[in-house]
């Protein structure tokens, strides 16, 4: 308690920083969880995604270029998760 009254600034500064850690933690766990449940890491949905916005850009474009001569996550499978779909 002593430190909190010596120092109130730098107490509320690192109070909020660990609410904000939290709150940032707890979002990106909110988004996990989503993917999982709307089956979203399973479903070729995120390719069919990527592949529409692909076709409105124009294809002068770097960005054109870049998406579809690189290869995109899309063309892998993803070895450390099919082990457990099997299981699902």
């Amino acid at each position: 308690m002593a430190f909190i009254k010596q120092h109130p600034l730098r107490w509320s500064g690192r109070a909020l920083h660990i609410v904000l850690r939290s709150l940032f933690g707890i979002f990106w766990l909110a988004a996990g969880i989503n993917k999982i449940t709307k089956d979203w890491l399973t479903t070729d949905i995120l390719q069919q995604a990527f592949l529409q916005r692909l076709t409105e850009l124009p294809r002068i474009l770097l960005q054109y270029f870049i998406c579809s001569s690189l290869p995109s996550p899309y063309h892998y499978r993803l070895h450390g998760w099919s082990p457990l779909v099997k299981f699902m």
